[in-house]
């Protein structure tokens, strides 16, 4: 049996596959890491080997990984992406998944974003059931692809400062929480007005930090300006790259540096590179970062500040809608099977009056049995005991009820549920509706 470490999930898989091909960079979306720590995992394992880091970054399978890839069941290449996206759209837009199919759809559908079949503004997601380590894909379906959508426009920025919004001032206010050096604050301070002018005209509510978190608990990220966009808060930090080089800071030249100089512990070294980090819903853990490179200028990362936004603002939007539809249809389903348990409930309990009513019927058909047989025997008995059992016999006569049990039947009454009485008769809700 395979030592549990030697156990890969799907999206090791995936990654360890992605290494063997090439690790072509577009596979996965800029910004997004997940992968890479995938992939330093299978590094420890010695499947791969990792060199460089950032945009040098770069990976091989070892011997031992490729042994691993010819172990594994074989999946479909990219190319059948256009057979499943053929299938997902005969389907009707749902593709549901048998049981028996071993395929290996998770890493199927991630290749399928980068396919020429892959429809404009489409793309396939999967649902899964089962626990994590044994979930299994039984539905492919096609939903809203929103980066398709959103194009990004040019971003200008002005080359010197002309009526400067609000949250310049507030960024400006205080070189502690800068995080740019002393050379690069008015690039910064021009950088920051273009996003806030350019975030009001396209219809987005700006904040400074500070105002923003008057008005709100907690914090969202480091940066100066926050975006409201679909209801949802962004915060923007523009950040100076530092070189190499730094000397470990020491008391007391630390103290005399700003408190994010401080924080870092080494000498910042300007390179007068700027990265710009969004945080809020649906960006990456530790936010979007978008950097300056000599192949990439600032021209090119502000376009994509405003596709974030957009993108994760209206992804949001559109997954709390289907979270709300599918509490409705929960809801729906809890109604039916909460009234489904009352009825059940409500026959039991009828049952059980009428069992009850019939138990009493029989004891009292007993009784009159038993008298009769007593009177039959009164004649053979002597005296004292003949006067003992005519005692019994009145008695006994008194308490018969014979046909006026039936005919004074009054309404049948059943008891209401009492709480938790009606869970037995849930097969997967409890009383508690859906909230």
């Amino acid at each position: 049996m395979p030592h549990r470490d030697d156990f890969l999930n799907d999206q090791q898989v995936a990654v360890l596959r992605w290494v063997s091909d090439g690790a072509d960079v577009r596979a996965y979306p800029e910004g997004d890491y997940a992968h890479r720590i995938s992939a330093r995992g299978l590094a420890n394992r010695g499947l791969i080997v990792i060199t460089g880091r950032g945009a040098t970054w770069s990976a091989k399978v070892t011997s031992e990984g490729q042994q691993r890839l010819a172990d594994l069941p074989q999946t479909p290449p990219p190319s059948v992406s256009a057979d499943l996206f053929a299938r997902v759209i005969a389907a009707g837009g749902s593709l549901s998944i048998s049981n028996d199919d071993t395929t290996n759809y998770t890493a199927l559908v991630a290749n399928s974003l980068h396919s020429p079949s892959r429809p404009h503004g489409l793309r396939l997601e999967t649902r899964s059931e089962g626990p994590w380590s044994r979930s299994r894909v039984v539905e492919i379906y096609l939903t809203e692809y929103t980066r398709d959508v959103v194009r990004p426009e040019p971003v200008p920025v002005a080359t010197r400062l002309r009526n400067p919004h609000p949250v310049v001032e507030a960024f400006k206010s205080n070189s502690d929480t800068s995080y740019v050096s002393e050379t690069s604050m008015d690039r910064a301070a021009r950088v920051y007005d273009s996003l806030a002018k350019e975030a009001e005209r396209r219809g987005y509510r700006t904040q400074d930090r500070e105002t923003f978190l008057r008005g709100h608990r907690g914090s969202l990220g480091a940066g100066h300006l926050i975006v409201t966009a679909h209801d949802h808060h962004f915060s923007i930090a523009v950040r100076e790259m530092s070189g190499a080089g730094g000397a470990k800071l020491e008391y007391p030249a630390k103290h005399k540096q700003p408190r994010w100089v401080q924080n870092r512990g080494y000498e910042f070294v300007p390179t007068g590179k700027f990265e710009l980090r969004i945080d809020g819903p649906g960006t990456p853990f530790q936010g979007q970062k978008l950097r300056e490179t000599r192949h990439r200028s600032l021209e090119d990362i502000l376009p994509e500040v405003f596709v974030t936004i957009e993108v994760a603002g209206r992804e949001m939007t559109r997954a709390a809608e289907q979270r709300q539809r599918d509490l409705l249809a929960r809801q729906a389903a809890w109604d039916v099977a909460i009234e489904k348990a009352k009825e059940q409930h409500r026959d039991d309990q009828i049952r059980k009056v009428i069992a009850a009513k019939a138990d009493e019927w029989k004891r009292d058909q007993d009784l009159r049995s038993f008298l009769t047989s007593l009177h039959e025997r009164m004649p053979d008995m002597n005296q004292e005991s003949r006067a003992a059992a005519q005692i019994w016999l009145s008695r006994g006569q008194e308490s018969v009820q014979g046909v006026a049990m039936l005919d004074a039947l009054g309404p049948l009454y059943y008891e209401r549920p009492k709480a938790g009485e009606l869970n037995k008769y849930l097969d997967n809700f409890t009383e508690t509706r859906p909230t």
